[in-house]
């Protein structure tokens, strides 16, 4: 409905909306419009909203997922070069504390 190609940015996606958006807004057909004019200008207008409702929808659920995995990487690396979340003492340190 908004013209884009599935891999598009969200700039694209907003850019198309927007465009569109202006084109089928309601308040933007002329006042010489018959009124199927106007209600078909009404209907596009809210298919163009509707699918960038579900495209902003899920760029955000994109966002969220990434912002989790970079976080759980930075956790693993965390982990990996020796130190424990829980503690904040490498591995070394916890030993030596343990045999005092």
């Amino acid at each position: 409905t908004l013209g884009v190609a599935k891999n598009a940015e969200h700039t694209e996606v907003r850019a198309a909306y927007k465009k569109l958006a202006l084109k089928f807004h309601p308040d933007k057909i002329g006042s010489n419009a018959t009124e199927r004019e106007v209600e078909k200008t009404k209907q596009q207008f809210v298919k163009v909203q509707e699918a960038y409702e579900v495209l902003n929808d899920i760029e955000q659920r994109r966002k969220k997922r990434e912002a989790a995995a970079e976080s759980q990487q930075q956790q693993q690396r965390h982990n990996r070069d020796g130190t424990s979340s829980d503690s904040g003492y490498s591995r070394e340190e916890r030993q030596q504390r343990e045999e005092m």
